[in-house]
């Protein structure tokens, strides 16, 4: 007979710990996000981890996205602009960072990560924004090609007509290039060729 009030006794002093410890925890203002955190570690999603430097939980690459992994441009563009999208979430402000910004820098415009180059290279953009007490995060590398260096004429043939004229014009075009121009002529009994104001003066001679 006491052996049965004694485990009487017991289960009820366990019911009253287990209720208390429930009137603690259901008091406590983050509940919610203690258990959404304790059942995000037993789930499978690789886009949901705590974050270290706070209390928010970080969605990576989830509901807010770039609308491409990579893209490329060339050093000498002005800009590269990389839309996004974003869906369950209500953002009201976005920021964006670059992996190296001697690379390139970036900036955020009306859905869009507006990236600006300063040398060829590669760099990772990273988008976030914080809304319902978590962090979304969106990455997307960006490949900076070196632009091309080379000299080019307006025109590769041309005719004198000495009758007419002895004078033939033929501009060039320096592309990234910077220095003093000069010619060779093949054979100069032909004709003369001075350079003035980006432009070949070819004059041609009587032979």
């Amino acid at each position: 007979m006491e052996d049965n009030k004694e485990h009487k006794r017991i289960i009820i002093m366990l019911a009253i710990i287990v209720l208390i410890i429930l009137l603690l925890i259901s008091s406590c203002s983050c509940s919610a996000l203690f258990w959404g955190k304790i059942g995000d570690m037993f789930t499978n999603e690789k886009d949901v981890v705590l974050n270290g430097d706070s209390d928010k939980e970080l969605n990576i690459n989830g509901s807010l996205k770039f609308d491409t992994l990579s893209s490329e441009m060339f050093e000498s563009d002005e800009n590269l602009k990389i839309s996004f999208s974003y869906d369950k979430i209500a953002p009201t402000s976005f920021s964006c960072t670059t992996s190296d910004a001697s690379i390139a820098t970036c900036y955020v415009e009306n859905n869009s990560v507006v990236v600006k180059p300063k040398k060829a290279g590669e760099v990772i953009v990273t988008l976030e924004t914080e809304t319902n007490n978590m962090c979304f995060r969106a990455t997307t590398k960006v490949t900076i090609k070196e632009t091309n260096r080379y000299l080019s004429l307006t025109s590769n043939y041309g005719t004198i007509d000495l009758s007419y004229s002895n004078e033939l014009i033929i501009g060039y075009i320096l592309t990234r290039l910077d220095g003093e121009v000069s010619v060779l002529i093949e054979d100069n009994k032909i004709c003369d060729v001075i350079i003035n104001n980006g432009s070949l003066i070819i004059t041609g001679k009587n032979i």
